[in-house]
């Protein structure tokens, strides 16, 4: 899953999900991300999703992009987590929201003449999911992702534990039967 969340002066403006190869962003209404303000250019970036990952990629000549507090004056690599700043608002990539990565490399996509986009009834449930999630506040979202993290890494354990279990069971078996 990934997504890009827009803040401004620390303050979370909107999320705005990878749901195409490649995103505009700038001023001009034409782009699919569309900061409006003078800070920001009309073409600023854009951010593109390949099988290689993620990568920005700077347009304007006039108004710098920094990635993660340095100047970025050409094509770099995206990481979970890393902060892109376009003028006076942040762009930060997060993998653990938005619609699924695998969407993008799967068959879930519909080509058409110039992008491809996932198919409108996907978007529509991802809007919708986003919609709900929106109402609880960032803390809240963050706080039910850390217990949905510690209840996965308890599952874990207790697999690991059944998986050692049963391997002496089956090795004590095995000696009992003289196979080992």
């Amino acid at each position: 899953m990934a997504e890009l969340i827009v803040s401004l002066k620390g303050r979370e403006l909107q999320r705005y999900p990878v749901a195409q190869h490649v995103i505009h962003v700038g001023r001009a209404p034409t782009n699919d991300l569309v900061l409006a303000n003078e800070s920001v250019s009309r073409e600023h970036a854009t951010v593109s999703f390949t099988a290689r990952g993620f990568a920005l990629q700077p347009l304007s000549d006039t108004n710098p992009v920094w990635l993660n507090g340095a100047p970025c004056p050409r094509a770099a690599p995206l990481s979970d987590g890393d902060a892109v700043q376009l003028g006076k608002y942040v762009l930060t990539l997060s993998l653990q929201g938005g619609p699924p990565l695998s969407a993008l490399l799967a068959d879930d996509f519909e080509t058409s003449a110039e992008t491809e986009m996932l198919a409108p009834e996907d978007l529509r449930r991802y809007s919708e999911a986003l919609r709900l999630d929106a109402a609880r506040p960032l803390a809240q979202r963050r706080l039910d992702d850390l217990r949905a993290a510690e209840r996965r890494a308890r599952l874990l354990a207790v697999a690991l534990a059944l998986s050692a279990a049963l391997n002496v069971t089956l090795a004590l078996w095995l000696r009992s039967a003289g196979l080992l």
